[in-house]
């Protein structure tokens, strides 16, 4: 959906109808539907190996320090 520039992520929660909460120790933000239960058990993610569009790995811990805008997605 189209957003103005700068990307501002509460517009997008807005828009959306989904809950945002910001850690701001950790520097996280999350966004997704409310839950009656706890769903963040811990704010580190595991480290976690990808293959890039060559089919090498490409660890997720190599971006650590940066800003990084993850989408998950399942089709269940």
């Amino acid at each position: 959906m189209p957003l103005a520039e700068p990307f501002d992520v509460r517009e997008l929660a807005r828009r959306l109808g989904m809950a945002l909460v910001h850690d701001e120790r950790h520097g996280l933000w999350a966004l997704g539907p409310e839950a009656d239960v706890p769903v963040l058990a811990r704010t580190d993610m595991p480290d976690v190996a990808l293959p890039d569009s060559q089919g090498r790995d490409f660890a997720l811990s190599s971006l650590r320090g940066t800003k990084v805008f993850m989408i998950a997605w399942a089709s269940w």
